[in-house]
């Protein structure tokens, strides 16, 4: 139902429904790499503190670089600045080191470790932006709160990504020493990847009435994204979910059908057909 309503309202409103957020003071800030791993975690306008001090955690910093991943982008929301911008070297704008600019400011720079061999990791983090596309698009892994339209947006993003990947991986060229042949498709082109972009969906376990868990378990069930009950999960065991993520292997989510849903709610409620 909440996939339905989510294409509806795209379908009666031409708009996108992922968050519009409120404008930030905008600065220059680093952009990955094309061999950069990115880590995108996002809680739309909720409050949602135990999942991004469970992310900025030492232990969880050093997973995440042991594994590959070079960038991490934190969409924080209402809540407090997370701790990484106190652990850090920043480079953001001086102008900005106040409460009140920190509430309109993208902050970055890089959290060393104390082993050489790992490096850093470089660190992004801003309450709101206009838009949350581009990072959601960039990103190799969302960690993400169980908001429907945080849900949808980023598999829709894992569908673009996956989706061209695996199309790019399995042309394969017929060669031999005499003759360069016309590269052929194979025909299967569902067949999950490593590299693929990835969805974790962390409920916050902090809510008495947490009806967003619903979705995100059904969707999880069927294999799309990952789901963790509590942020404290990604701490657990040496932080093991991150070897959990890299081994797991999404479907691909197509979505909903828009206009289904779309003309039988136009029907009930008496809107006329628009050509």
């Amino acid at each position: 139902l909440y996939l339905y309503l989510y294409r509806y309202i795209e379908h009666r409103t031409n708009k996108p429904t992922i968050q519009h957020l409120k404008n930030t003071h905008t600065m220059p800030i680093t952009k990955p790499q094309a061999n950069s791993k990115t880590v995108f975690v996002t809680v739309g306008t909720t409050l949602f503190d135990p999942l991004i001090e469970a992310i900025c955690t030492p232990s969880f910093l050093h997973k995440l670089i042991s594994h590959g991943y070079t960038h991490v982008i934190i969409q924080y929301g209402k809540g407090s600045m997370p701790p990484i911008a106190t652990l850090s070297n920043s480079n953001s704008d001086p102008e900005q080191n106040n409460s009140h600019s920190h509430s309109q400011s993208i902050l970055q720079g890089f959290y060393p470790t104390n082993d050489t061999s790992l490096g850093s990791i470089h660190w992004q983090v801003y309450p709101f932006k206009p838009s949350l596309e581009q990072d959601v698009k960039n990103a190799d892994l969302i960690l993400s709160h169980a908001g429907a339209g945080s849900i949808m947006e980023g598999l829709s993003h894992c569908h673009s990504r996956n989706t061209s990947t695996t199309t790019n991986t399995t042309i394969h060229h017929n060669h031999n020493d005499n003759d360069n042949t016309t590269p052929t498709h194979n025909d299967n082109t569902t067949t999950p990847h490593n590299n693929d972009k990835k969805m974790v969906v962390v409920i916050n376990d902090g809510l008495m009435d947490n009806h967003q868990m619903e979705l995100a378990e059904a969707l999880a069930k069927r294999g799309y994204l990952m789901m963790l009950t509590a942020p404290i999960i990604l701490l657990e065991n040496d932080c093991r979910v991150v070897g959990d993520i890299a081994s797991f292997r999404p479907r691909d989510f197509l979505g909903g059908d828009a206009a289904s849903f779309g003309n039988l709610l136009d029907s009930f409620m008496g809107f006329a057909k628009t050509v």
